[in-house]
């Protein structure tokens, strides 16, 4: 895994200089999706955390220069926070969930409104992935997390009954394969155990892989 995680980097490194000298919502997305990549395949937890928060700053910074309505820079910004908040105690704290649970709905309206003008794949997609979202946020809530998992298998299903390319679907896939991957990662521990990360309920995990089964 060393020798991806340094070709990871290198492209990364790359793609950062040509982002410097004319920065698109593109380029930052590329930037972000290798980021993520990265934590992937990183080894251990410092690694794996440096790399969401790179994921979490590009995709953040697309959304930004996208007017903030964009629902898969959205969702890779938000899935970074919420994946480093429960594996690293140095980014937990601070009560922001009810902030970004009104960004997800804001979101969530604007491309369902935009699907019904213009129906796409990636519309009815990006509302599954905004569903998964809500599923982390409900993490401590068994039912809700049951009922969130059933709404984003349904909705990944709709936008896969409109047609897509294989290269598309498996991206839906990698999307959650890397998810499942994450949720099992150990929390960060200090031994300041007041700020020891909680890591995720069992139940996530376990509802995300169902899900996943199901698409």
């Amino acid at each position: 895994m060393a020798a991806v995680a340094a070709r990871i980097e290198a492209t990364i490194a790359e793609l950062d200089t040509l982002n410097r000298r004319a920065s698109t919502p593109e380029r930052l997305q590329l930037l972000g999706s290798a980021s993520k990549r990265l934590a992937w395949v990183s080894a251990d937890n410092k690694a794996r955390s440096s790399a969401l928060l790179r994921m979490a700053r590009y995709y953040r910074k697309a959304l930004d220069m996208k007017g903030g309505d964009d629902v898969y820079a959205l969702s890779n910004w938000a899935l970074a926070l919420l994946l480093l908040e429960r594996a690293d105690p140095a980014y937990g704290g601070g009560s922001w969930h009810a902030e970004l649970a009104r960004l997800i709905q804001r979101q969530s309206d604007r491309t369902r409104a935009r699907d019904e003008a213009d129906p796409d794949f990636f519309n009815i997609a990006g509302l599954a992935d905004l569903q998964v979202l809500r599923l982390l946020l409900a993490a401590d809530d068994a039912a809700a997390v049951v009922e969130l998992s059933d709404s984003a298998a349904a909705g990944y299903a709709a936008a896969l009954s409109r047609g897509a390319s294989l290269r598309v679907a498996g991206s839906v896939r990698e999307h959650l394969d890397f998810l499942i991957d994450l949720l099992a990662t150990p929390a960060t521990e200090r031994s300041d155990r007041s700020q020891a990360a909680t890591g995720w309920p069992p139940r996530v995990r376990v509802a995300v892989i169902a899900l996943r089964g199901r698409i």
